[in-house]
């Protein structure tokens, strides 16, 4: 572990992984928008920074013309507390305060992981007809995650992540690396636990 986070600090070992981890495309005319949940903080009924970003994203894709259909993640009771809001209803009232004429919502209900969101956009695929669907996540997340939706749906995938705001990509400084290295780990491992699942 010393050996990689030395490697992480010192070389720019992080920066290319989170290179290869990251899947980005042009936007382009589709049927919607799939804004993946990037988790909450329950105690201050805020969402996360990840989810932020992914938000705006997915709002300017909105604004842009992409397509008129914004999809948000409600996360499953499983993994928050007793009494912790909804994700998909703090993104909504967002959408509700800064919008008179907000995007036409649809949710991908209790979802535990993004194995998950893909399967229940594959069923919305089938109610909506969709040809083609914006997918919007971190950079870091975007390889896996388009990956794992074009399983699960007929449509087009083109995965449009959102900028990244908890650190820069290009490792700056050390704590960008650290924190980069950090985000690469759980990639990883989320990775070789889709893997075993197999």
């Amino acid at each position: 572990m010393a050996l990689l986070y030395g490697a992480a600090l010192f070389t720019p070992l992080v920066s290319w992984a989170l290179d290869q981890l990251t899947e980005a495309q042009a936007p382009a005319a589709a049927d919607a928008i799939i804004v993946l949940g990037g988790g909450l903080n329950c105690a201050e009924a805020t969402p996360k920074v990840a989810s932020a970003a992914r938000l705006a994203r997915g709002v300017d894709l909105w604004r842009t013309g992409y397509a008129d259909t914004l999809v948000l993640s409600a996360q499953s009771d499983a993994l928050t507390p007793a009494g912790c809001p909804r994700l998909n209803d703090l993104l909504s009232k967002q959408l509700n305060d800064w919008f008179d004429t907000p995007p036409e919502l649809l949710i991908l209900q209790n979802v535990t992981d993004t194995a998950d969101e893909a399967r229940q956009a594959a069923e919305l695929e089938d109610q909506h007809g969709w040809q083609r669907v914006l997918l919007v996540t971190s950079p870091s997340h975007s390889a896996r995650a388009a990956d794992l939706f074009r399983s699960q749906l007929d449509a087009e995938v083109l995965s449009v992540p959102a900028e990244e705001w908890r650190f820069s990509l290009s490792g700056e400084t050390a704590y960008d690396r650290l924190v980069g290295l950090n985000v690469v780990i759980y990639e990883v491992l989320s990775r070789a636990k889709a893997w075993a699942l197999r």
